[in-house]
């Protein structure tokens, strides 16, 4: 199982829209809508190719490692803040 929340957080950090990242993929965009609403599962090379594109983990990905987004925008909000 998938986190389409991610999915959707990992695109607006990168600053793709639905229609770039889906560009990227080869496939439609209505598809990408689907998946992050949950109501479509990605294919492996799809999350494969995002992961890649996000430069994040598969797990990272789909959320089975123990961190949470909160936690890495708390670490990237602190990153940001010490580089200025």
């Amino acid at each position: 199982m998938y986190s389409p929340n991610n999915i959707r957080y990992y695109r607006t950090l990168a600053g793709l829209t639905q229609y770039e990242l889906a560009d990227k993929l080869g496939i439609k965009q209505p598809t990408m809508s689907q998946y992050e609403r949950g109501t479509r599962n990605p294919s492996i090379i799809d999350l494969r190719t995002m992961a890649k594109i996000f430069k994040v983990s598969v797990d990272d990905l789909i959320g089975t490692k123990s961190t949470s987004i909160a936690t890495v925008e708390a670490l990237m909000t602190e990153s940001q803040a010490k580089a200025n």
